[in-house]
């Protein structure tokens, strides 16, 4: 990644604390995806999080290494909940379909719960390169490396007619990134508003009834 350094001072650059790591993060995080990249500002960023520029070189060193951080940092946070339900996915003593309502429930969950990272994430996909490249390596592939075992258990059962798992992962993804990020005009069209709850109800229900079986006398799944 390559971007222009800013000069380094001498001491403790103007707004060093504990917490200015931190608010550069999440000011970081702000302008990345507003602007992508290329149009972030670091003045703007540091501005906002109340440090001068050299905290950015003085934390991180560049702009790549800044848009790293926030990146990864997102994602860890996201990682701390995987340990909580990451197993039932592959817990074969769980019904296929509860193991479903769940794996597609916390992926919503997943999606909404930083609409940034979000934005983020649909700008930067698009884009070849070592952005791309982190993102990968980082984040998505092992994201989708806790939902492989059940979109394979799905497969194995007859109910998931999709016989890549890695489309069907990114397509439930760009799904959602699309109604996250295009919550304005779903409610537009819709001509009403609506809960993030409702709209998960609405889009776990119909994906599960979409993977039901053909023969409806058998059961749900």
């Amino acid at each position: 990644m390559t971007a222009t350094q800013p000069p380094r001072g001498r001491g403790r650059p103007k707004g060093g604390n504990s917490h200015s790591r931190e608010r550069l993060l999440d000011a970081g995080l702000t302008h990345f995806a507003r602007f992508g990249y290329e149009g972030a500002s670091l003045r703007k960023i540091a501005a906002e999080a109340g440090c001068d520029m050299a905290m950015i070189a003085h934390y991180f060193g560049s702009k790549g290494e800044l848009w790293a951080a926030v990146v990864d940092a997102a994602f860890e946070r996201n990682r701390a909940t995987f340990a909580e339900w990451a197993p039932k996915l592959a817990d074969p003593a769980l019904p296929l379909a509860e193991r479903l309502r769940i794996g597609l429930t916390e992926l919503f969950d997943e999606v909404v719960a930083e609409p940034r990272i979000t934005k983020l994430l649909m700008q930067e996909m698009s884009e070849p390169g070592e952005r791309l490249d982190h993102l990968i390596t980082h984040s998505l592939a092992p994201w989708l490396a806790v939902y492989l075992p059940l979109w394979k258990a799905a497969q194995e059962a007859g109910v998931l007619a999709i016989r890549d798992p890695v489309i069907l992962h990114l397509g439930l993804l760009g799904a959602l990134s699309l109604l996250v990020t295009g919550r304005p005009a779903l409610e537009r069209i819709r001509g009403k508003t609506g809960t993030l709850e409702e709209i998960r109800e609405v889009f776990v229900v119909g994906i599960l009834e979409r993977l039901s079986p053909p023969d409806r006398s058998s059961g749900p799944l």
